[in-house]
């Protein structure tokens, strides 16, 4: 079944590829989260703001998408400066990553040895 050209996101992905993405996405959070992977846990976090805005479909705030708010404003402390005495909206700061292509590093998938 071909889907129409309307249901293209700005991705280059159609709604079907997103909404099998965001079943990956949540899996690898999960395993991240099972795993103790704070890396991981912010890469898939990540995946999942930038899927569900995409699809439009309301997220639960996660706290590692908090995180890479705060890490980004450490990295670049210049956007800080410029929000002035105002303060800094995180809904701003988000905005600004995504234009920005911000993503967070990929996550190393930790091994157990057994001993």
């Amino acid at each position: 079944m071909a889907e129409d050209k309307k249901d293209v996101f700005d991705s280059g992905f159609t709604r079907q590829q997103g909404y099998y993405a965001l079943k990956k996405a949540k899996m690898g959070y999960h395993l991240s989260y099972k795993e103790n992977n704070p890396q991981g846990k912010k890469y898939y976090a990540w995946i999942l703001y930038k899927l569900h805005r995409e699809l439009g479909i309301p997220l639960v705030p996660l706290p590692e998408v908090r995180m890479l708010v705060i890490d980004f404003l450490l990295k670049n402390r210049g956007q800080s400066e410029q929000q002035g005495s105002d303060g800094i909206n995180g809904t701003e700061v988000l905005k600004c990553m995504m234009e920005s292509g911000y993503m967070p590093d990929k996550p190393v998938r930790l091994i157990k040895v057994k001993e």
